[in-house]
């Protein structure tokens, strides 16, 4: 006998990432909007971008809509792999898209960018002047 998730099961941060928080070294996300790339190695700001993301479920979703780019896309950094990750409005894109579903009133969006943009913006040689 096997068994299937169902489609209206949601899932935590930790669970969909596969990773334990103590395994992330880097956290770098570049903005959609305006091209600039922020980047953190600070365990404490690691800590409350994680913490943030697991106060939220996920729920797997059918391919979205056709829209164009993302609030943030970047990368997560352990010590044995990097993982691709974007937020667009109300979606997480890891290897497929995952709904957010809010624990309560925080507007996700907002929040997001406020712990993004504390990780401070990052000089680059790539033509991006932040």
């Amino acid at each position: 006998m096997t068994s299937c998730k169902s489609s209206n099961q949601t899932i935590t941060f930790k669970d969909l990432i596969g990773l334990a928080e103590r395994d992330i070294t880097k956290i770098e996300f570049r903005d959609g909007g305006t091209g600039a790339l922020f980047r953190t190695t600070d365990e404490r700001k690691i800590n409350e971008f994680w913490d943030f993301l697991n106060e939220h479920t996920y729920k797997k979703a059918k391919q979205p809509e056709p829209f164009t780019g993302y609030t943030y896309a970047g990368q997560l950094t352990s010590l044995n792999k990097e993982t691709k990750i974007g937020f667009a409005k109300n979606m997480l894109s890891l290897d497929m898209y995952y709904n957010i579903i809010p624990e309560n009133e925080t507007d996700f969006d907002n929040y997001l960018r406020k712990i993004v943009e504390s990780f401070g913006k990052v000089s680059t040689l790539d033509g991006n002047i932040p």
